[in-house]
């Protein structure tokens, strides 16, 4: 699609496995959160190494499998896996919400402050 000239490519069953595989880790007790960013820590990973495979997938003369592109994809299997097996803690940013669950009465207490208020 690329080559056709498509600037925003997205495969067709991409999300469906990265949903399937994040229920598979919730059903297997994986905490929600935990869950939802090793999906996240994937797309993040694979995004990284995409555009390297895909400029080696079309300079490659034997349909796409040039040894280059094959090192290419252990690497990018590798990064996958060593991210995912990283300590969260390590790529911990200010904005995320972390595993902290909201204070006691917070759903009951949205709405309450009238705007201007603290």
């Amino acid at each position: 699609m690329k080559q056709a000239g498509a600037e925003f490519i997205i495969k067709e069953t991409y999300h469906a496995a990265l949903d399937l595989g994040c229920e598979a880790l919730t059903r297997l007790g994986f905490h929600p959160f935990r869950a939802e960013q090793l999906k996240r820590t994937f797309i993040a990973t694979e995004d990284e190494t995409v555009e390297a495979m895909y400029q080696s997938w079309v300079a490659s003369t034997d349909s796409g499998m040039s040894p280059g592109y094959r090192e290419l994809f252990m690497q990018q299997e590798a990064a996958i896996r060593d991210a995912m097996q990283a300590d969260r803690s390590d790529r911990h940013t200010g904005s995320e919400r972390g595993w902290n669950p909201p204070p006691r009465g917070y759903a009951e207490d949205i709405g309450k402050t009238k705007p201007g208020e603290n």
